[in-house]
């Protein structure tokens, strides 16, 4: 067949159009190879109605890669779906063409991957909650898909705390049904509610709420509450008015007591007498009779000519010193010594328990650890034996059970001397919440009260964590148990910490994070781990030191690392302070990184009870949360002791209170709280005591 010149024209140009489109595509890669991506973007979107797998792909790798004007994970995203879901709709045969270009199934889902990663970081980095809703939204099917909606909860609950309403809360856990924090914001619901019905604190509201919301888990505070309300001025009237109208109340028997303790404050028959008159209700008659003459007193051992007696809190006699040894009074009763033999008296002086005894310590919950003929037993208040002295050692009762030493193994007894079990162990713990760690053949396990296994002793450590879980180790590697012996954690982790606020670290391959007490990580594993983290990383007060070598962070219980860097060290915050070290000294930030007490210590420590110890010039000084000095740097050495700072200067010790005032010269050689108002002072081989409440040796 001949072709005019026209006609063949027309068919070469049709086949040079064919090539064309086809090179588009070749080009484009091409382009693109060469980073070339304005023109590569041009063939690529030519080319995208007839060639849509590789156009797609190639357009995909464009908006995915950060070094052109064109990057957009978005647009990324879409195109590589594009590309994902033509390719699978071309013809076997058309193959090849793509593959050519590196477009297949593979280089797609690599591609896609590559970008879930990205957008991933992108939204980890922002940690915002419009960024991960819209990652939720735009980027599903990623394999981080899951990852970032626990991050969009942690950010959303973040949010709805610092809203902290009831509505929040209840918005929250309506809104993410299924998040972690769901149990916490049901927490903090019930505190709101709470908060917002008693908000003005009068007495109707805390009464309404309790009618209202029995169920709450406030209801305890609430009556608490009215109580302190119902007695703001702390008289005798108020405290009788209250445990009258409010019988029931967990707090009327203290009420009644302290009806008791304030109408009694001379303790004479007369005031005795009256007393009884005025409250023939009170439901504790049976006690006055013993209780008001000498229970107030505090009785203080005192030595006179080698002898020992008692004095109480205002320096007066109240047992004459004629003892070899004495203890303080413990349930109303003190062990003495009289030649060479130990006894109990009462604070009558009288002795009640005869001097039999070889050794002896104090009363606890109405029974007494004794030692005669060498042997250990057990005695009641009456001196009567409840275990008989027959072991090489022997412990104070623990929930109602003993450890007895005999012949170097271990065992159980009850207060009657009844063993409690069969087994004789060679490590026998107290008992906690009805259940003992115990050892058999250097395998530990757990027993219970009634001296049965609840844990088989099948584990080379076996430790509690909480009060009802312990971490075990078996085969090098650790675990989490019930005191039921339920696995709650699998035993393939290198360390275990215990709990603290409700979190506890776990350790593998050189990486750690956290758990709860379901054993459900809440805090990934992404934490560079060192065995000092056992010790060291536990919460307090909502926050915790990641230390590793030259590398601090501070995280909180969500997981979130609190924005500190820039230090060279720093130390677990506390009173919204923490610690930090700058250009070699030591000063404090806020939970935001910003310096709010001067670096310029030669070291500073976290603060406890509202102090802080620094150190200036190798002294000791103290300050409160507002970075005021409130004891200069003077001193050897500083320890905080019931709202007072023990201090040491040239190796003697004395004694300010809580502003910064002196109370005791540093001219003792010991310093010890008896109360928290009566204290030992000694000067080489003397001692004294003084009342701080009336100071006066």
């Amino acid at each position: 067949m001949k072709l005019t010149r026209p006609v063949f024209v027309l068919f070469l140009l049709q086949i040079i159009s064919m090539q064309v489109k086809a090179d588009k595509l070749k080009d484009g890669f091409e382009r693109l190879r060469i980073y070339d991506y304005f023109r590569a973007k041009e063939y690529f979107e030519e080319a995208i109605e007839k060639k849509t797998p590789g156009a797609a792909f190639g357009l995909s790798k464009i908006y995915s890669q950060n070094n052109n004007p064109f990057y957009n994970l978005d647009s990324a995203r879409k195109y590589v779906m594009l590309s994902d879901s033509s390719i699978h709709a071309i013809k076997p045969k058309e193959l090849p063409y793509y593959s050519s270009f590196g477009v297949s199934d593979t280089t797609i889902s690599l591609l896609n991957n590559e970008i879930c990663k990205k957008a991933f970081m992108e939204a980890y980095h922002a940690d915002s909650l419009e960024k991960y809703e819209h990652f939720i939204s735009n980027f599903y099917g990623c394999e981080m898909h899951d990852s970032v909606i626990q991050l969009r909860n942690a950010v959303a609950f973040r949010i709805t705390r610092l809203e902290n309403s009831s509505a929040g809360y209840k918005n929250f856990m309506v809104k993410f049904p299924m998040a972690k924090e769901s149990a916490e914001a049901s927490d903090l619901y019930q505190q709101r509610i709470f908060e917002e019905q008693t908000a003005d604190m009068k007495i109707p509201s805390y009464e309404k709420f309790m009618k209202d919301f029995p169920e709450s888990p406030y209801v305890d505070e609430a009556e608490r509450m009215i109580y302190q309300l119902s007695t703001a001025h702390r008289t005798i009237r108020e405290y009788a008015a209250f445990a009258r109208k409010y019988a029931s109340s967990k707090f009327s028997a203290e009420s009644w007591r302290l009806v008791y303790s304030l109408s009694m404050k001379d303790f004479s028959e007369k005031a005795f007498e009256t007393f009884k008159r005025n409250y023939p209700d009170y439901p504790f008659a049976n006690e006055l009779e013993s209780d008001y003459k000498l229970q107030n007193y505090f009785f203080l051992p005192v030595v006179r000519d080698e002898k020992w007696g008692y004095q109480n809190e205002n320096g007066e006699q109240m047992i004459e010193p004629k003892y070899e040894e004495v203890s303080l009074f413990s349930e109303g009763l003190a062990f003495v010594m009289d030649s060479g033999k130990y006894g109990y008296i009462n604070k009558q002086g009288k002795v009640v328990i005869q001097f039999q005894f070889t050794d002896a310590e104090p009363f606890h919950n109405g029974c007494a650890v004794v030692m005669k003929d060498s042997l250990y037993g057990l005695i009641n208040r009456r001196g009567e034996f409840m275990i008989k002295p027959k072991y090489d050692d022997l412990s104070s009762p623990s929930q109602e059970l003993c450890v007895a030493v005999l012949d170097d193994r271990l065992v159980y007894l009850l207060k009657n001397g009844k063993q409690l079990s069969s087994f004789m162990f060679d490590v026998a713990n107290d008992f906690k919440n009805g259940f003992a760690i115990v050892s058999i053949n250097e395998k530990y396990g757990l027993l219970n009260s009634a001296g049965k296994y609840a844990i088989e002793p099948e584990y080379d450590e076996l430790i509690y964590i909480s009060s009802n879980l312990l971490k075990a180790s078996k085969n090098g590697k650790w675990g989490i148990v019930t005191d039921h012996g339920k696995n709650v954690l699998p035993f393939e982790y290198d360390a275990i910490g215990e709990f603290s606020q409700h979190l506890a670290l776990i350790a593998r391959g050189g990486k750690c994070g956290y758990i709860n007490e379901k054993g459900e990580i809440v805090i990934p594993m992404k934490f560079a781990y060192t065995p000092s983290l056992l010790n060291t990383g536990q919460f307090n007060g909502g926050y915790v030191l990641m230390k590793v070598k030259t590398k601090h962070q501070v995280i909180d219980t969500l997981g979130a690392v609190l924005p500190v860097a820039g230090f060279e060290d720093i130390r677990l915050p506390s009173f919204g302070l923490m610690p930090v070290k700058k250009n070699k000294k030591w000063g404090y930030a806020n939970l935001s990184g910003k310096i709010v007490v001067p670096c310029k210590y030669e070291d500073a420590q976290s603060y406890e009870n509202g102090f802080a110890l620094i150190r200036e010039k190798g002294l000791y000084g103290m300050l409160d949360t507002t970075g005021k000095t409130i004891v200069a740097p003077l001193y050897d050495g500083i320890a905080q002791k019931s709202q007072n700072f023990i201090v040491k200067k040239n190796n003697l010790y004395g004694m300010l209170n809580s502003s910064g005032n002196l109370v005791l010269p540093c001219i003792y050689t010991n310093i010890e709280f008896l109360s928290p108002t009566i204290i030992k002072v000694s000067e080489e081989e003397k001692f004294s005591y003084i009342n701080l409440a009336t100071p006066k040796q």
